[in-house]
């Protein structure tokens, strides 16, 4: 035991170094525990919440994190009967959630009908890895004379599979990404507000678990090339107990997530322009020129004259509605006709409203936020936000900017 603990610890006195280990035990069986826990109630959560498929694929995310933590529970305890259950769920788990994390994301917009049987396609190389590799190493752990041979080899080998299942698992990460980018843009298509369909936190917890996977790839290339003499807690564990944090986080924040309702066409990527016939030349982009300028005038009128823009929740439904038009007229109007979508047309509407008010000696007793509420925004955060973007100044710094001007003394 001195011989082990001096290798790890070098020449420094081997019985302090003992109780720091026992501790770090203590510490890591806590956190263990501890997860496990809140995992277990999340799943409870979820599967007693609105059953809806995106809900179903949270409690598969969730799922993986309580045997992943399981896996490392036994591994502390050396205990066999749990590592091999643990296995069974937790080993090639890249396998199983990089799938479940596109499919999630595109559950978000697309109905369930379509999406189970991909799922199921792309679950394949999955139950292929359970079979000829989960199974056989959880029935080695369970009982030393089963798969004695294979069981060693699938360990002695497990790093190189580690590398593949994590790169499988980075393909569907940078697909999600990519899906997230075009949900984005279909979305500001047809709201105008997306405080309940922010989906920025999903984006950077992707990013969170690329930046983590490629280093547990490096970790595993250096593994192979320094193979480890001792069984220890390094920093491959932090690796693993981070993943497990980022996957709880997405059953977490999943919990709160709404349903994105997306028109079909908007899916097309091009919004379904008919061809041009030889009269109208290449140059039609889908509506007819005296059409266009009808319906730009209506929407002109609908947004200053009828301000349409101080609903919060003003939908393209709502505004198609307003001009006697339909969604995808509206869409190819405001797309190839405006160069803009309705997100940025109904918010540069707000801004512009703000900016006259704070101007106005009438909304001098109104607060920055109440002129905002005022304006359409349905939020202190989305006011803040979109002002920015547009002016390339906060609400406030705006304000500033005008007390060259005796009527301007709107509060903060």
């Amino acid at each position: 035991m001195n011989e082990n603990i001096q290798s790890i610890f070098g020449n420094r006195d081997p019985q302090a170094h003992f109780y720091a280990m026992q501790n770090l035990d203590i510490l890591a069986d806590f956190l263990l525990v501890g997860g496990m826990t809140l995992t277990g109630i999340l799943i409870f959560i979820t599967l007693k919440s609105k059953k809806t498929f995106s809900k179903h694929l949270l409690a598969v995310f969730l799922g993986v994190s309580f045997f992943f933590l399981l896996y490392y529970y036994a591994f502390l305890h050396k205990a066999s009967i749990l590592a091999s259950i643990s296995v069974l769920f937790a080993y090639g788990m890249g396998f199983l959630i990089g799938p479940v994390l596109y499919i999630y994301v595109k559950s978000l917009a697309f109905s369930a009908s379509k999406l189970k049987p991909q799922l199921a396609k792309l679950l394949i190389p999955y139950f292929v890895y359970w079979s000829l590799f989960s199974l056989p190493l959880a029935l080695n752990i369970f009982d030393r004379e089963n798969f004695t041979v294979y069981g060693q080899w699938v360990s002695d080998t497990s790093d190189y599979f580690n590398i593949v299942e994590n790169l499988y698992f980075i393909f569907f990460a940078f697909a999600s990404l990519r899906l997230l980018s075009r949900l984005d843009h279909w979305v500001k298509c047809q709201y105008a507000d997306l405080t309940s369909k922010n989906l920025s936190w999903c984006r950077r917890l992707i990013i969170g678990l690329i930046t983590i996977l490629v280093f547990d790839i490096f970790l595993s290339f250096y593994e192979l090339a320094f193979p480890p003499t001792e069984v220890v807690w390094n920093v491959g564990l932090f690796v693993a107990f981070t993943l497990i944090v980022l996957l709880l986080y997405i059953g977490y924040m999943g919990l709160f997530q709404a349903q994105i309702f997306v028109h079909a066409f908007l899916m097309e990527e091009k919004i379904l322009l008919p061809k041009p016939t030889q009269e109208q030349g290449v140059g039609y982009t889908g509506l007819p020129t005296q059409l266009a300028q009808e319906m730009k005038q209506r929407v002109e009128d609908a947004l200053v004259k009828d301000k349409l823009y101080t609903n919060e929740d003003l939908t393209l439904t709502d505004l198609a509605n307003a001009i006697d038009s339909s969604d995808k007229k509206l869409s190819i109007l405001l797309n190839h006709h405006m160069n803009t979508n309705f997100y940025e047309l109904v918010n540069t509407y707000r801004v512009e409203a703000v900016k006259e008010m704070m101007s106005r000696a009438e909304f001098n007793h109104y607060t920055l936020i109440s002129i905002g509420l005022e304006a359409g925004f349905k939020s202190k955060t989305s006011f803040n936000r979109v002002f920015k973007a547009k002016s390339g100044m906060t609400p406030s710094q705006f304000k500033k900017s005008m007390t060259g001007n005796p009527m301007v003394k709107a509060r903060v």
